[in-house]
């Protein structure tokens, strides 16, 4: 939806965001869940999310605040067995060395049919919050989510090719908004025209190039 990309981009954000943003559009949440890691609650996904009335979301972070509570993703969750009926786990994932507790924590406090909704980045600089450890492939992600328990598991890569993740990388250093806009719009153009061009090509496919990975683990 090349509207919300431009109208994400011209409020600041990434097309790595813009394209997360698109994924949750399409979700509902409803019950009790846990934005694990995610801070006040102000991020932009909050926006696109479907929420129903019975929507009760406890805001998590490293370091409390107000509003916040703490919560060390390294550490067994402090959140008793199978009471949520989703969690996010947006952009966190990367952060932690000892993944394969984190996600077992998630599968264990989700209740029967809970949902774990995240994402992670692909081709991303490396961003220490307070450290940065990994990038996962679609086949990883699938693996280990099945791994600790998940039975259905949804993983898309998001993203165009490869000028859309050139323009991507560059982006940052510029500080004209309509800019980055322009250029994002021309690469999108560029990499579905080279699609076109060569269809059969694996250097040209959007799954071979992703700027991140959204996923949806269903317990």
């Amino acid at each position: 939806m090349l509207s919300l990309i431009v109208n994400e981009i011209l409020r600041g954000k990434s097309l790595g965001r813009a394209l997360t943003l698109e994924q949750c559009m399409g979700l509902k949440l409803s019950g009790k869940g846990v934005d694990l890691g995610g801070g006040r609650g102000s991020a932009s996904y909050f926006r696109y999310f479907e929420q129903d009335e019975s929507v009760r979301i406890v805001h998590t972070d490293l370091e409390p605040s107000e509003g916040v509570q703490q919560i060390d993703l390294s550490r067994p969750f402090p959140i008793p067995k199978s009471s949520q009926n989703f969690l996010l786990l947006m952009n966190v994932l990367e952060h932690l060395y000892d993944y394969r507790l984190c996600l077992s924590e998630c599968h264990r406090v989700l209740n029967e049919g809970g949902r774990l909704i995240g994402v992670v980045p692909f081709f991303q600089k490396v961003h220490p919050s307070p450290d940065d450890h990994f990038r996962y492939t679609e086949s990883t992600l699938i693996r280990v989510f099945q791994e600790v328990g998940f039975k259905r598991v949804k993983i898309t890569p998001l993203g165009y090719g490869p000028f859309t993740v050139a323009v991507s990388q560059v982006a940052p250093l510029l500080k004209l908004r309509v800019l980055i806009m322009m250029l994002t719009l021309s690469a999108i153009g560029i990499d579905k025209l080279m699609r076109r061009v060569f269809p059969n090509h694996p250097r040209v496919r959007p799954d071979h190039f992703p700027l991140a990975y959204f996923f949806v683990a269903e317990k």
